[in-house]
C-alpha cells in the first residue's frame, strides 16, 4: 500500500473519486503488486502481516487497489497489532515477533523430526520490525533458512513500483539460495 504517497496526494480513504493520472498510477501498482503475490503464492506459503489494524488493508485496496482485491482474496492477512498489542506486548516489534512465532508454527506445524525438507522462511517489509522479528523468531530453528528483504522507508508510488519490479525478477532464486539472507533495498 503506498500509504506515504497516498497522504502526499491528500488521498483519504472516504470521500470524492480522484483524478485519473492518480488511478493509472494506483492501477499500475496494483498490476505489479498481483504480480509479485501470483509468484509469491506459486512459491510457497503467503501471509500478510501487518502493524495496522484489522481490516485495513483490505479497506485500503478496496479504495486504492481494487485491481488487487482478487489476489488478496487467497492471501491470509493478520493484523499482528490487532492481534497481539497488550500492556504486555506495548511494541509494533513485539507484535510482529509474536506474530511471526505463532504463524511459523502454525504453518509448519507436525513437520517435526520426520521433516525431510528445510523451513524457508522470507520476510519482505519496509519496516524494520519486520527484519528484526523473523531473524529473532527463527535464530534458534534448526534445519531453517531465514531470508529478509528490506524495502525502502516511507517509499512513493513509484518506488513501490520498482520494487515490486525487482522482487518479481529476484523472487525464486532467493527462495532457492541455499542459505540465510539480510538484504536491503536502496535508492539509486
Amino acid at each position: 500500500m503506498p500509504s506515504s504517497w497516498v497522504m502526499e496526494e491528500g488521498l483519504t480513504l472516504e470521500g470524492e473519486d480522484f483524478p485519473q493520472e492518480q488511478k493509472e498510477k494506483l492501477s499500475e501498482l496494483a498490476r505489479l503488486s498481483t504480480q509479485t503475490l501470483n509468484l509469491a503464492m506459486r512459491l510457497g506459503t503467503v501471509l500478510l502481516v501487518t502493524n495496522a489494524e484489522h481490516g485495513w488493508v483490505e479497506l485500503s485496496c478496496q479504495r486504492f487497489l481494487p485491481d488487487l482485491l482478487p489476489v488478496l482474496s487467497s492471501v491470509r492477512i493478520l493484523s499482528a497489532r490487532t492481534q497481539y498489542e497488550s500492556p504486555r506486548v506495548p511494541t509494533p516489534f513485539e507484535w510482529k515477533l509474536h506474530a511471526f512465532h505463532n504463524e511459523i508454527g502454525r504453518v509448519f506445524q507436525g513437520s517435526g523430526t520426520a521433516r525431510t525438507r528445510r523451513r524457508n522462511i522470507l520476510s519482505f517489509g519496509d519496516s524494520g520490525h519486520e527484519r528484526e522479528a523473523v531473524i529473532k523468531a527463527t535464530v534458534n530453528m534448526p534445519d531453517t533458512r531465514t531470508k529478509s528483504l528490506k524495502f525502502i522507508d516511507r517509499p512513493g508510488i513509484e518506488e513501490l513500483r520498482k520494487q515490486h519490479s525487482v522482487i518479481v525478477k529476484c523472487l525464486r532464486q532467493i527462495v532457492h539460495h541455499d542459505g540465510n539472507l539480510d538484504l536491503c533495498l536502496r535508492v539509486a
